[in-house]
């Protein structure tokens, strides 16, 4: 219609054109030519298809006769005047037409551009216009909403930039004939990379977009967001791989068949135990012909009906023949599985092997008289019960604890027998196990024949067969010492709390503290006392091991870090004594004992240890060591004095003694008796002061006369003290005997007198018993520790420091002679190389002296 309108529209125009031209327009030809003109053109312009051309031509014609007529204008001719208003009514009419027909069709294109936006934006696929540079030229508002950028970031990007590489390169070929006009659209389900750098699965197609004239404009893309879908694709194939995955790792024999007899799946599980791999049971009929023998027909028909179950299928228990010729007895499960794809029903069996229980229950019933007559053996009352609780059996121990028999204790007159305060909870956990089928375990008091009620554990267990229980065993056994051991760990327990406070209370009281170090996790606790020590409130976190170390003094801190290392290498107790700052500021002086744990390859796993607060003792020991000093001086003077004053009292005490014996010797029996008594005195006087000037001597020699060390044989120091001794060994008949003595450096003279003093001591205070004396030696790790033993008269506990006191004597001087002055030379000597002394002594019982030399 539209071509024939053009052509119409043409002809007439032509027609009219050559007929304006030839002929002269007048009153009848002329408003005729016109005619002929119009009423084909309004007749053509009713079609829509054509009213813009054929205005559009009319107009022009229009305006050209308007012209021609103007020129040839006859106002004496009628025709003319006709032709030249109709002419302008005409030529009225075509501009008005024109006009309408403009704005009709600026209101259809705004209408319908309005339309296309209206649709374009609100649509809530993502859609886009992508020019033949890659770039986005239009994009609505669900195309950026979707993937996360603005208008302006996505127009700065092609469609290359925010498809994932892996996904791109699948997609490109398709494009690549989309732009070569290959194809006019394609859809691909893909990722797109989001402005936050996730990735979007969405649904993806591409066309392409021609004008009118037929040339290509630019691509059309939409997307559509699936990642709800693919998620769960994803999980739904998950659930498939792990339902798989659990039928096929499963320890319980599977098989899934459908009813053609195919199996589907069969796991490891199965094949293990029957030995037929998957390949040699590809169908159902293939399974029951190796594994049933003769009954696979029968087996076959039964499997056949599974697939019209509805719910999980009651068991069933078959013998099954293995590969290897073995029969077992398995118990299978089957249920509904759903359907396959193509329509065909699907069941899943499972089987146990219950050989082995079936074999056992055999043993089990046919052991059962053996059971009974080993029950009677054992120490325990052993009782079984049918499946309601009714008790049909007691042993022998029962009997013999309770006196009564068995037809006395049948059913539930055990109860009476419980203690009062137990029935009524031993009744309800008796009944809950009954109900529930679970083990039966309970500390009650059973009362004894004689009234007595004793301790008992009493545990049960149910026999099944099937999904039933047929029978309870049970054992009552006597734990009547066990609670009586429990109640004492209770009171013991009770105790140790107890000490542990008293623990904390006397480390308040000895400012002693204790700490815990956890090395894995480096965590530190304290006692209350570490806080006091540290003036810190205990409500604040212990210090860890670096500000522990910010807190050491600046002059003790590599002692103690050398003492930690020490301890680390040799695995060892740490023990130190150092200075602290306090959180006040203030220096203390502590004393730490760590002991540390490790695992077994040697790493540090947590510490333990004490910290002693030591400030008052090092203050005192300060003050003691000036002490000390001042002592040692006084000491020095004094030996230096008694030294000088006994050598200066020898020569006048000498003489005057000698004079004594002179007046002794000559008048002696001339005077009166007083005067014998007085010679007497003074003769005895000087002798006692001469000895005790001598040991004094003698005392103060230890220190001053002393020789250098060099080793000394004790075997050697021995044979000479024997000599020395000889002859008051001889007149008391003592027996003396020692160990093997080692070799020590030391100065041999002491050491013999050190020796002689111990012995001639045990020699004299023996009384009238032969005296029997033994030199023993006990090795130390740095020490000789010697003793001398006798079987003298003993001295009391509490003269045992006082018998080392210079000049001190416990005895009388008429029944034991001497000064008082032998033990402390001896411990003079032991103190000068740096060894201890002791006693250990019962009066009447003897008396052993220790003394200690060291090894080096």
């Amino acid at each position: 219609m539209k071509h024939k309108a053009y052509f119409f529209t043409i002809l007439f125009n032509v027609l009219f054109i050559i007929a304006v031209f030839l002929v002269d327009i007048n009153a009848s030809f002329g408003h005729s030519i016109w005619l002929l003109y119009i009423i084909p053109l309004l007749v053509l312009s009713a079609q829509d298809i054509t009213v813009v051309y054929v205005i559009s031509v009319a107009a022009a014609d229009t305006v050209f006769i308007l012209i021609k007529s103007l020129l040839t204008f006859n106002p004496y001719d009628p025709g003319s005047i006709l032709f030249n208003v109709s002419l302008y009514l005409i030529t009225i009419w075509t501009i008005a037409y024109l006009q309408i027909q403009r704005k009709k069709a600026n209101s259809r294109l705004k209408e319908s551009e309005i339309l296309f936006r209206s649709t374009f934006e609100q649509s809530y696929i993502g859609t886009g216009h992508i020019g033949e540079n890659l770039r986005y030229l239009r994009l609505n508002r669900q195309y950026c909403d979707i993937l996360g950028y603005t208008h302006e970031e996505l127009y700065a990007r092609t469609f290359y930039d925010i498809t994932y590489a892996e996904d791109l390169e699948k997609e490109l070929p398709f494009f690549h004939q989309l732009q070569s006009g290959e194809i006019e659209l394609y859809s691909i389900e893909k990722r797109f990379v989001l402005k936050n750098g996730s990735l979007l699965w969405c649904f993806n197609t591409k066309s392409r977009a021609y004008d009118s004239e037929g040339n290509f404009k630019f691509y059309i893309t939409t997307i559509e967001d699936i990642s709800v879908r693919k998620n769960y694709e994803e999980a739904l194939r998950q659930s498939e791989e792990r339902f798989r995955r659990a039928i096929e790792d499963s320890p319980i024999p599977i098989m899934i068949h459908a009813e053609d007899g195919e199996i589907t799946l069969v796991n490891e599980a199965w094949t293990e135990l029957s030995g037929y791999s998957r390949e040699d049971i590809p169908t159902i009929p293939d399974w029951t012909k190796k594994a049933y023998g003769s009954k696979n027909y029968e087996v076959e028909s039964f499997i056949k009906s599974l697939y019209n179950l509805k719910g999980k299928n009651v068991d069933l228990e078959l013998k099954v023949r293995t590969r290897f010729g073995k029969q077992l007895i398995w118990q299978f499960y089957s249920a509904p599985l759903g359907n396959l794809p193509d329509g065909r029903r699907l069941v899943i069996s499972m089987a146990m092997d219950i050989t082995n229980r079936r074999i056992i229950e055999e043993n089990l019933r046919q052991s059962e008289e053996s059971f009974r007559l080993l029950a009677d053996s054992l120490p325990q009352i052993i009782w079984s019960t049918d499946s309601d609780g009714w008790h049909t059996y007691y042993n022998q121990k029962w009997t013999e604890f309770t006196g009564l028999s068995l037809e006395e204790s049948q059913g539930w007159k055990w109860l009476d027998l419980i203690h009062q305060e137990d029935q009524q909870r031993t009744k309800e956990i008796w009944l809950y196990a009954l109900s529930s089928g679970k083990d039966y375990e309970i500390e009650h008091r059973l009362r004894r024949k004689d009234d007595t009620y004793c301790w008992f554990l009493t545990r049960s267990v149910p026999m099944k067969e099937g999904d039933g229980i047929i029978k309870w065993f049970g054992s009552s056994t006597n734990i009547n010492e066990q609670k009586i051991i429990q109640q004492e760990l209770q009171q013991a327990l009770s105790k140790l709390r107890e000490s542990e406070t008293n623990l904390l209370n006397a480390q308040s009281l000895a400012h002693m503290g204790s700490f815990y170090i956890d090395a894995l996790n480096n965590k530190v606790e304290w006692s209350e006392e570490v806080y006091r020590i540290f003036e810190m409130d205990p409500g604040q976190p212990a210090l860890s091991i670096n500000d522990w170390m910010e807190h050491l003094y600046p002059g003790d801190r590599a002692t103690v870090l050398k003492a930690i290392d020490d301890a680390v290498k040799e695995q060892n107790a740490m023990t130190a004594e150092y200075r602290i700052f306090t959180a006040r500021n203030r220096i203390r002086h502590v004393a730490t004992i760590s002991q540390p744990v490790y695992d077994s390859s040697g790493n540090l796993l947590k510490v333990y240890g004490t910290i002693l607060d030591i400030t008052e003792r090092k203050l005192a020991q300060t003050r003691l060591e000036k002490t000390l000093k001042e002592l040692e001086r006084s000491n020095v003077e004094l030996e230096q004095f008694a030294y000088v004053a006994s050598h200066d009292l020898q020569e006048p005490l000498r003489m005057m003694h000698s004079y004594a014996e002179l007046l002794e010797k000559r008048y002696e029996g001339k005077l009166d008796e007083s005067a014998d008594d007085f010679l007497y005195f003074i003769t005895g006087g000087a002798k006692r002061m001469q000895q005790l000037i001598n040991d004094l001597l003698q005392y103060s020699r230890v220190t001053t006369r002393g020789k250098p060390f060099e080793p000394v044989d004790c075997m050697e120091v021995m044979s000479n003290v024997l000599d020395n001794l000889q002859i008051s060994i001889e007149e008391s008949g003592a027996r003396i005997t020692f160990d093997s003595l080692p070799v020590i450096r030391g100065d041999e003279t002491q050491l013999v007198q050190l020796f002689q003093n111990l012995l001639s001591n045990s020699i004299k205070f023996c009384d009238k018993k032969t005296p029997e004396i033994h030199i023993g030696l006990e090795e130390k790790d740095n020490e000789w520790i010697f003793s001398v033993k006798d079987n003298g008269i003993g001295i009391d506990p509490e003269f045992y420091d006082r018998v080392f006191i210079i000049f001190q004597r416990l005895h009388d001087r008429d029944k034991y002679p001497g000064t008082g002055i032998g033990l402390a030379v001896c411990k003079k000597i032991v103190e000068r190389h740096q060894g201890r002394i002791w006693v250990e002594s019962e009066r009447g019982k003897g008396t052993t002296f220790y003394f200690t030399m060291p090894k080096k």
